[in-house]
């Protein structure tokens, strides 16, 4: 924050605005409360503390009348005498807009304003399956209470639901073990722990790349993966099958175990899947096909194949 002081009044002068109270506030909230904020978002503490968000929050609201006043009156500030503080100014902001996503950044569970310990899914109620059966089958340890729980989350009644099962129940259960997800930039709840990529189609939406859903993203991902071979990734030439196994060689002498290592490598480089089973092999005439299926941190199975 070393400028001089006249460049500062320069410029509050030029867009009416008291610069000098801005910077120090903000100054004043990273010494002070954007540890609060990590601490929030880390789990570290289960209180936010209100102060440091309220004041994160005017902020933000500060820092985006800053950038619309020095874009109006920048005419008047094109000379290299400003440029530092402009710089200063945008890089403060950029700052903030971080702090706010922080509890993407951390991977955490607690997401804006909601701290949850807990993961939210949504379950089909089972055939001759209880609500008190259910909170079982999600951990719960305290049944007599947590069913009653799960009924009204869902603002289900007594004759709402019966032996035949069919409910569609959002369920929330707290995670034991902390995931540690480094893959993606997000909270971890749910099926957010996917993530969200664009379509490895280039796809344009409205002048705009496709983003895929959550569940999309992670189809792709483990189709991309199976059909990944060894120095398609110039970054990264090792991930992946060396084709050269099967390729060319005896099918009745692919070295199978070599085949299966490389897959599991290759899968657990994605800290978003847990593991994958083969369920078919298939050896035809020139091809050799593999269906298997995978399973995500989240739990689901994610069926894909690949073939040589």
């Amino acid at each position: 924050m070393a400028l001089p002081t006249n460049i500062v009044t320069k410029v509050s002068e030029i867009i009416r605005y008291d610069l000098a109270t801005y910077l120090n506030l903000y100054v004043s909230f990273i010494e002070n409360d954007r540890t609060n904020i990590f601490d929030y978002y880390s789990g570290n503490v289960k209180k936010a503390n209100q102060k440091s968000f309220a004041r994160l929050t005017s902020l933000l609201k500060e820092s985006d009348k800053v950038d619309n006043l020095i874009d109006i009156h920048k005419h008047r500030m094109a000379t290299a005498e400003f440029w530092e503080l402009i710089e200063l100014l945008t890089s403060m902001t950029e700052s903030l807009l971080t702090i706010d996503n922080s509890s993407k950044w951390l991977r955490s569970v607690i997401t804006k304003n909601n701290f949850s310990p807990e993961v939210e899914v949504e379950l089909v109620l089972n055939q001759l399956q209880t609500l008190e059966n259910l909170s079982k089958t999600v951990g719960s340890v305290d049944v007599e209470n947590d069913w009653i729980k799960i009924a009204l989350r869902n603002d289900l009644a007594e004759e709402d639901y019966t032996t035949e099962g069919g409910n569609v129940l959002s369920i929330a259960f707290r995670n034991k073990l902390k995931i540690n997800i480094q893959s993606i930039v997000d909270n971890i709840d749910g099926e957010k722990i996917y993530g969200i990529d664009i379509n490895k189609q280039i796809t344009f939406i409205d002048d705009d790349l496709q983003a895929l859903s959550y569940q999309d993203t992670i189809k792709q991902t483990v189709d991309v993966l199976a059909n990944l071979r060894m120095g398609h990734t110039p970054e990264f030439p090792l991930d992946g099958v060396q084709s050269k196994l099967v390729v060319g060689s005896n099918r009745n002498s692919v070295a199978y175990p070599i085949l299966f290592r490389q897959l599991y490598s290759t899968f657990q480089k994605d800290d978003t899947l847990k593991s994958f089973a083969v369920k078919k092999i298939e050896n035809t005439e020139d091809i050799l096909e593999m269906d298997f299926e995978v399973e995500t941190r989240f739990g689901e199975v994610v069926p894909t194949k690949t073939a040589f």
